[in-house]
């Protein structure tokens, strides 16, 4: 059980996303997916997660992508 503050954010992905890979069979990893969900960009979070999506598909380029991506952002306020 995990205790709430008055602003939560919660963030959850698949394992499509950390694992899409390049041409040069990188991971997109988690690495590249903090900088998306820091403090500061959760207000707009519809555009946090189109961000994240463009972001993979500039980095695979021209490779299909390996696996299927969900990713869930909520924020919790009381």
């Amino acid at each position: 059980m995990l205790p709430l503050q008055k602003k939560n954010h919660l963030f959850l992905y698949t394992d499509g996303l950390s694992e899409c890979m390049n041409e040069v069979d990188e991971e997109f990893e988690l690495e590249r997916i903090i900088p998306f969900v820091q403090l500061d960009k959760l207000s707009d979070q519809s555009a946090m997660i189109d961000s994240i999506i463009a972001a993979t598909v500039e980095f695979k380029g021209i490779r299909a992508y390996n696996d299927d991506i969900t990713v869930l952002s909520c924020q919790i306020q009381f």
